[in-house]
């Protein structure tokens, strides 16, 4: 009879729940500073207290928030392999990523116009330019794919999957560098064009608008490169092996077919005898 093993229960660490919660807490006095909800001319430390009166609060927010997201990342990986992979810690990581990002962005536009106006203008503006995004990219698939299909085979490929990937590859590029282009244009536009300067009760300076370019370049591309991020700190199961002959070239390659999303875990005893489609036995990160 096959012996009985008891699969244990999924939990985050404490240490993850502290950092996340570190992180939270960060984030909203960044976002509700920055929205002039509040001001403070102090911190209380353990070491006594801080007196923030002539310093640069969005630098030390900024510096606050980036131990802290780095210590909430590092957390993470700590996790096992199960909690990594598990879907609802995957969305409470993402959530926690998503309020930072929001967060430096409006720290970012505090340089600018410290205001709860400003705050508004900024959802509104990023709102904007995720939709505007979405239809650009469908539009651009539409017409880049049948153009590539057109090109490839009049040179002699009849790899339809490619095509389309390829398409859709070139249609992602055009899309983000209109993006930067659109960021760029409207910072720009904001000291030169006068309906725009005259939105502005003071005119933002070089300096303030280069720190906002910045921070929304810089949040932007991140949203581009996150898929690699995740794969990493999410240890997703390999989509396939390679072989390589001697000359180090790729001799074949074998696609595996992924286990199913772990939303929820198992909590009935599994057997020997149980197939768990690798799910919780696997221990390499």
């Amino acid at each position: 009879m096959a012996s009985e093993r008891k699969t244990p229960a999924l939990q985050i660490g404490e240490g993850y729940r502290a950092a996340r919660r570190t992180t939270s807490l960060l984030c909203a006095v960044a976002v509700g500073w920055s929205a002039a909800q509040f001001d403070f001319k102090s911190m209380e430390l353990a070491v006594g207290s801080v007196d923030l009166s002539h310093a640069s609060i969005p630098a030390v927010l900024f510096c606050a928030i980036a131990f802290a997201t780095t210590r909430l990342v590092l957390e993470y990986a700590m996790q096992s392999v199960e909690v990594r992979r598990w879907r609802y810690a995957q969305a409470d990581f993402k959530l926690s990523v998503f309020l930072v990002r929001a967060s430096i962005l409006v720290l970012a536009v505090s340089a600018l116009d410290r205001s709860l106006d400003a705050v508004l203008y900024l959802i509104l503006g990023t709102l904007c330019l995720l939709i505007g995004s979405r239809v650009a990219s469908r539009l651009g698939m539409r017409i880049m794919a049948p153009l590539f299909i057109k090109l490839r085979l009049g040179q002699g490929r009849f790899s339809v999957a490619s095509m389309v990937w390829e398409a859709y590859a070139w249609t992602i590029f055009i899309v983000a560098v209109m993006q930067l282009a659109l960021i760029v244009a409207v910072a720009v536009a904001s000291t030169q064009y006068g309906p725009l300067r005259a939105l502005w009760i003071v005119p933002p300076s070089f300096l303030a608008l280069g720190i906002f370019v910045v921070a929304s370049i810089s949040i932007l591309l991140s949203s581009y490169y996150e898929r690699m991020f995740y794969d990493k700190i999410f240890a997703a199961p390999v989509s396939f092996t390679d072989t390589f002959g001697p000359d180090g070239k790729v001799v074949s390659r074998v696609f595996h077919i992924p286990p199913p999303p772990v939303w929820d875990w198992r909590s009935e005893p599994a057997t020997d005898d149980e197939p768990n489609n690798g799910v919780g036995d696997d221990n390499r990160g």
